[in-house]
């Protein structure tokens, strides 16, 4: 059985729950070429899920200037409220009640795209009459991408009254940071040297919080 004690807005805790600090990223020990526009949001007491995806960036293609893209999709979330019962030991005796947890469960699926360029290529033309396609010369520019599910199991407020579980949508669930970071890397292939570059995304998406209304103790309770 867990033991319980009040913290911060009269929120019921376990006592052994060791918070950690959320410090960022700490890409130091990476050779950092390129980083895109740092998103971030410094003072948050909102639960946090992160993730990272890697793409290959092939020979002749470089990162460009330009609006990185991120999408994503709050379906798979579902709010989850669980209660235990709790006891308390008193001067008067035991005191019993209950306890709600309320957590989000399941994933994000999300999409990164970044803008590149290379020497050929560009836009693709389509000609609705002829039904022929060619490939604008003009740009040279293109968009390289990565796809992944973020597994998301957090605890968003803890109570002895029954918290209200919040909407899971867009507003509510966002990205505060990205950043995106270039790894050089040389392999070995027979006799040769092979120069092999990928590039790290990386972020924080911020979950909400339950919705908790917990009225303090009438003067002279014990």
């Amino acid at each position: 059985m867990l033991n319980y004690q009040y913290g911060k807005d009269n929120v019921l805790i376990p006592k052994d729950n060791v918070l950690v600090p959320y410090e960022g990223f700490k890409p130091d020990n990476i050779q950092n070429q390129y980083a895109g526009q740092l998103i971030t949001v410094p003072n948050t007491n909102n639960p946090l899920v992160t993730f990272c995806c890697t793409i290959e960036l092939p020979t002749g293609f470089n990162l460009a200037e330009g609006n990185e893209k991120f999408v994503y999709n709050t379906e798979c979330l579902t709010p989850v409220l669980n209660s235990a019962q709790i006891c308390c030991q008193t001067d008067c005796g035991p005191v019993y009640g209950t306890c709600f947890t309320v957590q989000i469960t399941g994933s994000i699926p999300y999409i990164v795209s970044l803008p590149i360029t290379s020497d050929c290529g560009g836009d693709v033309m389509k000609d609705s009459v002829n039904q022929d396609c060619k490939v604008s010369i003009q740009s040279n520019a293109g968009y390289i991408c990565c796809k992944g599910n973020i597994c998301v199991n957090a605890s968003i407020g803890t109570s002895t009254s029954q918290p209200q579980l919040p909407v899971l949508n867009c507003d509510t669930v966002k990205l505060i940071e990205f950043k995106t970071i270039i790894e050089n890397d040389v392999m070995s292939l027979c006799d040769k040297q092979i120069p092999c570059r990928q590039v790290k995304v990386l972020g924080t998406i911020e979950l909400p919080s339950a919705v908790i209304e917990n009225k303090e103790c009438p003067p002279g309770s014990v």
